[in-house]
Formats: structure tokens, C-alpha cells, sequence
């Protein structure tokens, strides 16, 4: 496969997945929408229980806090795979990569929500984040080696 075309599609994901983040962190993911769509889910799955105020807030915010953990450990393994296989870095730079690509993300992530009016940057949100980060970053450790097979650039080029 081509070089480039090889890097564009290992990296697609990567700048897919932070474009979402970045498109969720707008008036789109504010706490009321996310509620909307969290009633009407569980009134499908429970159709016959009415849900107090207390319990859909619950709800809501665990549901928001798995969400920032869950795509910030995305988030990293796509910035792992990206270096491992778009730019060929070997396992432990592509690791090392993806894990401060997501933090320094996280961090952009709250300071671009400090100004979308009906959203807020929050320490305990980017901590979430790097939760997710150093899970993913451990997840990776667990099933990564260097004897990993990666496309050489030579064996590319051919």
C-alpha cells in the first residue's frame, strides 16, 4: 500500500474520533439534550415505570462521566494505532503517543467547552478523561509487544 494512503487511513480514525469529541462538546452534548434522549431510552426499555427527577439525573450523569472515560481510552488507542501503523513508530512510542495526544486532547477539550455558553470546562470531567486515558494506555501495555508485524517502509514501496 502506498505510504501516504497508508498514513491517511491509520490516521482517519484518530481525527474522526477527536472531530466527534469536539462536535459533543458543543450546544449538541448539553446536559438537557442528553437527558431527552436518556428518558426516551429508558422509557423503551421500561415502559411501564415512571422515573423521578432524582433517578434521571443519576442516569444522566453516569451515563456523561462513562461517556468521557470510554472516549478518551478510544481516543487513545486510536493515537496509537495511528503512530504504530500510519507513521511506523514502534509499540512503545506509538503507546507513549497516543496516551499525551489524548491528554493534551482532554485539555483542549475543557478549554474549548469554557466557551460554548451552555456548556463548562470542568477539572473532574478532564480527570475522567485521563482516567480513560491511562486505562487505555494500560490496556494497551497488556496486549501490545514490539514483535508486533507492521508494514515496513520498504516493503511498501514495492
Amino acid at each position: 500500500m502506498n505510504p501516504r494512503l497508508r498514513l491517511i487511513m491509520q490516521s482517519l480514525p484518530f481525527v474522526l474520533w477527536m472531530s466527534l469529541i469536539f462536535f459533543m462538546s458543543t450546544d449538541v452534548g448539553r446536559t438537557s439534550n442528553t437527558i431527552t434522549w436518556l428518558l426516551s431510552l429508558l422509557h423503551i426499555a421500561w415502559p411501564h415505570r415512571q422515573f423521578d427527577s432524582n433517578e434521571v439525573s443519576l442516569a444522566s450523569h453516569l451515563l456523561r462521566k462513562a461517556a468521557h472515560f470510554t472516549e478518551f481510552l478510544i481516543l487513545t488507542w486510536f493515537g496509537y494505532r495511528a503512530a504504530r501503523y500510519g507513521f511506523g513508530a514502534n509499540a512503545s512510542r506509538a503507546r507513549t503517543f497516543g496516551f499525551y495526544a489524548a491528554i493534551i486532547y482532554a485539555v483542549t477539550d475543557e478549554i474549548h467547552q469554557l466557551f460554548i455558553p451552555s456548556r463548562t470546562g470542568q477539572f473532574k470531567d478532564f480527570a475522567v478523561d485521563v482516567l480513560g486515558c491511562l486505562v487505555g494506555l494500560y490496556i494497551l501495555k497488556r496486549t501490545t509487544t514490539q514483535a508486533e508485524p507492521i508494514v515496513s517502509r520498504e516493503t511498501s514501496r514495492r
